[in-house]
């Protein structure tokens, strides 16, 4: 089974600051603070991983409803990132997950 990995980027062109998590997880606003991330600045992303799935939220709590978008595995550049529903520096959790 291979396994899971999201890198969050800092700008929709995949430029500026990155960091990458590995892994099946919940990751609150800590852990992506604590990973490097900064505090919601994030405009991009790659999915990794065969049936592997993220979950972005707006808030600090995973399953709100509210501000959240969904990206299974692939890249994500800004305009993707947006039309698929997350907010351009506004990430303040994560879940990584199989399908």
């Amino acid at each position: 089974m291979e396994p899971c990995a999201v890198t969050l980027y800092e700008h929709g062109d995949f430029t500026g600051q990155a960091e990458k998590f590995d892994g099946i997880a919940v990751f609150d606003l800590q852990a992506l603070v604590n990973y490097g991330t900064m505090n919601g600045k994030v405009s991009a992303l790659r999915v990794e991983g065969s049936d592997c799935a993220a979950t972005l939220y707006q808030h600090d709590s995973e399953g709100q409803g509210e501000g959240e978008a969904t990206f299974t595995e692939g890249i994500y550049p800004a305009k993707a990132f947006t039309d698929g529903g997350a907010v351009t520096d506004d990430v303040q959790s994560m879940k990584v997950f199989k399908v």
